[in-house]
C-alpha cells in the first residue's frame, strides 16, 4: 500500500490504479474514465495517456500530484510524511483535508 506524504492512500486513486493495471484493455478503460472525470472537474481537456502516477514519492506523477504543495514541502524538509513535521498539522494540510473531495478509497490515514 502506498501512502502519500499527506496521508492519502494512493492505491485508492483511479490514476494510480490505472498505472499498475496489467491488462492493457482494462488499463485504457480506467485511464479514459478517469481522464473524462478530471476533464469535467478541472474544465480542461485531459487525455487518457496523462493518467499515469506511481505515487508522490516517485518521479512519474499525475500533474495534480506533481504540483502538490504538500509534496513539495515534505520533500524540501526530507520528511517521509507530513506527520513527522514539527508543524504537523499545518494550515496547508488542514485546508487540503477540509477542501478535498476524495473518494472513500483514498481516505487519509493520519
Amino acid at each position: 500500500m502506498h501512502i502519500g506524504y499527506c496521508g492519502i492512500q494512493c492505491h485508492g486513486c483511479q490514476v494510480y490504479k490505472a498505472t499498475f493495471t496489467e491488462d492493457p484493455v482494462q488499463k485504457l478503460e480506467i485511464q479514459k474514465e478517469t481522464a473524462l472525470f478530471w476533464s469535467k472537474y478541472s474544465a480542461c481537456a485531459i487525455e487518457a495517456e496523462e493518467m499515469v502516477c506511481e505515487g508522490c514519492r516517485s518521479e512519474k506523477l499525475w500533474r495534480d500530484c506533481s504540483q502538490c504543495e504538500l509534496r513539495k514541502c515534505a520533500r524540501s524538509k526530507e520528511l517521509p510524511t507530513c506527520k513527522e513535521c514539527s508543524d504537523y498539522p499545518c494550515e496547508k494540510l488542514t485546508s487540503f483535508k477540509k477542501n478535498s473531495n476524495l473518494p472513500e478509497e483514498m481516505k487519509f490515514i493520519f
